[in-house]
């Protein structure tokens, strides 16, 4: 950045790099917060009984955990492919120096080319290749697991939303008692207590991922824009794949937590079905508190991920592209006139 000026092809390493530390320093916290979190989730949840289907709103059942796991599994992979594919894009253009200096050359010549914010200051050494190596490898699964964290939070807490709203659909229309409502509005706001609870722990994790996210696929529309011919098949190869992994991640995170959202609003449909000789004073509560306290997921408490966020995002990065676009062609101008007047 300092020898290239700051932009923002020059500035992705750093950005890359920081968003990797931000998100270890996030996930350590979070580790350290989970045995009360865990807690908490047990305790969130009651039976209730007074009806003759009883439903459990606290727990995992398995095909949540099975859900959670396949989720994981599916990132973290997806995750090893991109990233091999990008060691080959930047392996295979070297491949001709073999013909000069061998092996050597080539293993050298790639780290020198992927890292030159290191070996133009320090000497290259093997054993500083291979921590590089490790670290760029560790930093690219921390980008991904924040949004494995994220959905997968995102997907319990949607759960237990729904099975509460299932067995809340069953009493759309009969004439219910004030003690049944009470236990059901209780049952709620529990879910929407540890909503809160777990938002207020995982809160910064969102911001990152979503303000990653949203730098990265400006950067690659950017790269697409502006790219040259010449960089080969295989180059053109990554691009497109990493670029359309980053659009399902993102897309999979937005979903998922506004998810979370959408289900919390559900039982205002039946709410509005209650019988006029059934409603009192906890219905009414109840319906207050769907319609007037937010359930969801945040950034900080800057924004509530819903998914007029979702078109919010699509209109920004538009916006952002334009710009970039704009600013990109006036700088290439800038500099092709600067060179025909020094020659």
């Amino acid at each position: 950045m300092f020898k290239q000026g700051v932009s923002l092809t020059s500035s992705s390493p750093a950005v890359f790099y920081g968003t990797a530390a931000l998100a270890a320093y996030l996930l350590s916290d979070l580790s350290s917060q989970w045995p009360d979190m865990s807690a908490r989730w047990r305790a969130s949840g009651s039976p209730l009984t007074l009806t003759e289907t009883a439903v459990t709103v606290g727990g995992a059942p398995p095909a949540d955990t099975k859900l959670c796991w396949v989720v994981t599994a599916v990132m973290l992979v997806l995750a090893l492919v991109e990233h091999v594919l990008s060691v080959l894009a930047d392996l295979v253009p070297l491949l001709e120096c073999a013909e000069q200096g061998g092996a050597w050359a080539v293993y050298k010549s790639f780290f020198v080319n992927k890292f030159p914010m290191v070996f133009e200051v320090l000497p290259f050494s093997p054993a500083a290749s291979v921590l590089l190596l490790y670290l760029n490898l560790t930093c690219t699964f921390l980008w991904n697991v924040i949004d494995i964290v994220v959905v997968v939070i995102s997907s319990l807490l949607a759960s237990r939303f729904r099975r509460f709203n299932r067995f809340l659909e069953k009493a759309r229309g009969k004439d219910l008692s004030k003690f049944w409502w009470q236990e059901v509005r209780e049952s709620y706001n529990r879910l929407a207590v540890v909503t809160k609870h777990f938002d207020a722990h995982i809160n910064g994790i969102v911001l990152l991922s979503f303000a990653s996210n949203l730098f990265f696929i400006c950067l690659q529309l950017l790269h697409n824009m502006t790219k040259q011919k010449n960089n080969g098949v295989l180059a053109h190869l990554y691009f497109y794949l990493s670029f359309a992994w980053l659009l399902v991640r993102t897309a999979v995170v937005s979903m998922s937590a506004a998810n979370v959202y959408e289900q919390s609003m559900v039982p205002i449909e039946v709410l509005y079905c209650v019988p006029s000789k059934s409603f009192c004073v906890e219905v009414q509560r109840f319906l207050v508190q769907v319609t007037t306290d937010t359930v969801a997921l945040t950034g900080c408490r800057f924004f509530w991920v819903t998914r007029s966020l979702i078109l919010t995002l699509v209109g920004t990065v538009a916006t952002y592209e334009i710009v970039l676009v704009q600013f990109h062609t006036d700088k290439g101008k800038t500099e092709l006139v600067a060179s025909a007047c020094s020659l």
